[in-house]
């Protein structure tokens, strides 16, 4: 979408984080750790998150400032009792992230990286969904205990792939990891091909999936990332979820209200298909 070129848009966006360890020529590990934190941070206000990624990664650089910021990052959380942030995120307290981020120095310290967790179950399975079972079932392992006993904060860094749910930030993890260098994604595992994706759908892009009628489905499950991404291949077989970036960044850039400024909607490329539903009006009490 020309309105929406992704290259000049990444600034704006988590996987800034993952790109500049890569730029700064930090291993394949390092730049997994940056890009699975800021992947699991990228929730809420854009400014909010990004904020607090790199207030973490520059604690972790500061620690060790010859050295480039994903490698600095995965010495930090290598290091013997984890490391120890002070910036929390609305749902996890700053022991929280720090306990996660220790937990994913303590998979690569085990299997090399988190391509070596997630490639059992991928190449068992052939499903991202697979890998992702494992590389979650991997990480809990580190973390020494189980979900059902850890704090709220920690589990809601590190959501189930079996659960059913949507599972936005693993997916958009996976399509970082995936998907070849672009300028935006990363291309970090090509053993895994693109088509094997599914699309990571938040409120938003649900919303706009709904309206370009990718999908009838009225929840936001894993169910419906398939939904999507299925109709997304018709378009691209090979590479449906290449259309994720712009479409996110319709909503990032403010030009996406669904529905809710008509005016905005005229200029937009996706006025002639989108339907989107009328806005709900508030009732008074009778």
């Amino acid at each position: 979408m020309r309105q929406h070129p992704p290259v000049e848009r990444v600034a704006s966006d988590p996987v800034a984080f993952p790109r500049a360890a890569l730029a700064a020529g930090a291993p394949r590990p390092a730049v997994e750790a940056v890009a699975l934190l800021s992947a699991m941070l990228a929730y809420g206000a854009v400014p909010l998150f990004m904020r607090v990624i790199r207030g973490l990664l520059d604690e972790a650089a500061a620690a060790a400032p010859r050295e480039a910021a994903g490698t600095a990052f995965l010495r930090a959380i290598s290091q013997p009792g984890g490391p120890r942030f002070s910036l929390g995120y609305r749902l996890s307290t700053a022991a929280e992230i720090s306990r996660f981020a220790g937990a994913i120095g303590t998979v690569i310290s085990r299997h090399g990286g988190l391509w070596e967790a997630f490639a059992p179950g991928w190449r068992r399975a052939g499903t991202v969904r697979a890998g992702l079972i494992t590389l979650h079932e991997a990480l809990w392992q580190a973390l020494g205990t189980r979900p059902a006993a850890a704090p709220g904060g920690l589990r809601h860094l590190l959501p189930d792939p079996a659960g059913g749910g949507c599972c936005k930030r693993w997916l958009m993890f996976l399509r970082w990891m995936v998907r070849p260098d672009d300028g935006v994604d990363l291309g970090l595992w090509p053993e895994v091909p693109p088509a094997a994706l599914l699309i990571p759908l938040d409120r938003h892009l649900s919303r706009l999936a709904r309206a370009l009628d990718l999908t009838r489905r009225a929840t936001d499950d894993w169910k419906t990332a398939e939904e999507v991404t299925a109709a997304l291949r018709q378009l691209d077989p090979l590479d449906p979820v290449r259309y994720d970036f712009a479409l996110c960044h319709l909503a990032i850039a403010g030009d996406c209200t669904h529905g809710r400024h008509p005016e905005r909607c005229a200029p937009c490329p996706l006025a002639d298909v989108c339907q989107p539903a009328p806005p709900r009006t508030r009732q008074g009490k009778p």
